[in-house]
């Protein structure tokens, strides 16, 4: 009798010492477990009947299993979790602006820009977009975290309406009346005020550009890079024209002091475009000349950004905060633009539109009930299993009290994930991996969201992917109600809490004696969990 022992945690390998004449036994460490051949066992992921909250036993069901989940989620943001500060714990974690200097990867860049442009910016309103493609009819699948209503459906249809048929700055009129385009200038205005402008010119005034080719490398090729970045630089073409001009009478690029003062002149005109929408309340009314300070505020943003002087100069957490904005304003500025393109060319007029609760293979996600929060974080981690004094004993118990939010929350299956569920049901199951499947999102996935898509792509041979996560726990994120898949992100969160508050009492899980359970005791390490089948 053979055994066969999976370990879906390590890389591929084959322990032969264990191999005997009356015995094969054959260890592999694999990477990417095949669903598809044993889903019976695979599929049926080993958890607990019981959980200690509180010191008491309390019985896993869907509904505590998401109490626990927004209650632990709410505990790590309050703590200020982030995956990028935990790499030892192989999260996988994306760049947040990598589509910005990704220009190869168009199709996501759009469907990002799309996806703004439907969210209003206010808390929970976020928006998914991708493309269902059938044969030679594409369509766009639209999301939101909550059902759309009436007024979001039509906004939607005006949106791609206006994509196909209008011209640049009518097109751009139409889109700002709902877009959050104002509030991200007005932010991009906050990163420039103050002691962090002063600090920036402070900088910028000991810069010594060696010229202006090496300051402003993107006007080597101005137009193929303007195509790269969907921008519109040409059309607000002062300051970057005024580069390329200096660029061609001196190829050599020696006139570095030319740089610094169009540098300079840079930031001064970000300051001023940001200024001159100061008085809005909204862009219900924009006028061609609105029109026009947007497209020359796109023009800065993009060449500050794309300068020597700010790649190198970026090192604190308001110069990262300012990137973010420069290249948030011009996402819903130019590269507006490169959906219009896209959508007047003769395929993309083709384009339907359809809401994810159309498509044939939707299903509706849970409808989760409100969660209670503890009143106190103290409370919270006593909840966990700690005692009273171990919880006040914690450490920064004081400073961190403030930040606790006690108000309960509405957890949602957020929306990237109910596209990636809903459309994996119209494609046919097979053993291999399907291609790529781009999903835009208003706001970056958040941490349950990046390891959930990823343990879905592994369960269905899927590729669904988002332009990056923030890397952060956000309470108010629901399951799916597919256990294989959800009890992955449960473990997680339970894993990334046992490591960074010191192993809650509550973390202490009872099996039953048919279950397995992971065979290691060290928090900082993803537990191996071994699968045996006998052959």
């Amino acid at each position: 009798m053979a055994k066969l022992k999976l370990n879906q945690f390590l890389t591929a390998d084959l322990d032969t010492d264990m191999v005997t004449p009356g015995n094969w036994v054959a260890i592999f460490r694999v990477p990417r477990i095949d669903w598809l051949s044993f889903p019976p066992l695979l599929l049926d992921s080993p958890q607990p009947d019981c959980i200690f909250v509180g010191g008491k036993e309390l019985e896993i069901t869907p509904l505590s299993k998401q109490q626990l989940v927004c209650r632990d989620l709410r505990i790590l943001d309050t703590v200020r979790y982030h995956t990028l500060d935990h790499p030892n714990l192989m999260d996988k974690t994306w760049d947040s602006n990598r589509t910005f200097r990704h220009s190869d990867n168009g199709e996501m860049h759009i469907l990002d820009c799309i996806a703004t442009s439907l969210s209003t910016g206010a808390p929970g309103d976020v928006v998914a977009a991708t493309f269902k493609r059938e044969g030679a009819e594409t369509t766009l699948v639209i999301a939101k975290n909550n059902p759309p209503s009436d007024s979001d459906k039509r906004k939607a249809q005006e949106f791609l309406d206006a994509a196909k048929n209008q011209d640049e700055k009518s097109f751009l009129a139409t889109v700002m009346k709902s877009s959050s385009a104002l509030k991200r200038i007005t932010k991009l205005g906050q990163s420039l005020d103050g002691s962090k402008l002063n600090d920036i010119k402070k900088r910028l005034n000991e810069h010594a550009p060696v010229s202006v080719s090496h300051e402003f490398p993107f006007i080597k090729n101005l137009h193929r890079f303007i195509l790269a970045y969907g921008g519109t630089v040409s059309k607000s073409p002062e300051l970057v024209t005024s580069l390329g001009t200096v660029h061609e009478s001196d190829p050599d690029g020696a006139d570095g002091a030319e740089a610094k003062k169009l540098l300079g002149k840079c930031l001064d005109q970000i300051i001023t475009g940001t200024e001159h929408f100061k008085p809005y309340n909204n862009f219900n009314n924009l006028t061609s000349k609105d029109i026009d300070w947007l497209l020359y505020l796109d023009a800065r943003c993009f060449t500050f950004v794309n300068s020597t002087f700010w790649k190198v100069a970026e090192r604190t957490d308001d110069d990262r905060r300012l990137t973010r904005r420069l290249n948030k304003t011009q996402q819903r500025i130019s590269g507006l633009e490169r959906v219009r393109k896209q959508c007047q060319t003769t395929a993309g007029k083709l384009v339907k539109l359809q809401w994810v609760t159309e498509l044939q293979g939707y299903v509706a996600p849970p409808n989760h009930p409100d969660v209670q929060m503890p009143e106190t974080f103290e409370a919270a981690l006593v909840e966990t299993g700690m005692t009273q004094d171990e919880a006040k004993k914690f450490k920064g118990l004081k400073g961190i009290e403030k930040h606790w939010k006690k108000e309960p929350v509405r957890p949602r299956f957020h929306c990237e994930l109910n596209l990636a569920r809903s459309l994996s049901n119209l494609y046919p199951r097979t053993d291999h991996i399907a291609p790529a499947h781009f999903i835009g999102c208003s706001k970056r996935s958040c941490m349950s969201c990046d390891k959930w898509l990823e343990n879905f792509n592994w369960a269905h041979h899927t590729d669904f992917s988002t332009s990056g996560s923030h890397g952060k726990p956000y309470a108010a994120w629901g399951l799916s109600g597919i256990d294989a898949v959800d009890n992955f992100v449960y473990d997680d969160i339970e894993r990334k809490l046992r490591t960074h508050l010191g192993n809650p009492k509550s973390l202490t899980r009872q099996h039953s004696d048919s279950n397995f359970s992971g065979d290691s005791d060290d928090p900082g390490q993803v537990s191996e969990r071994h699968l045996e089948i006998t052959l």
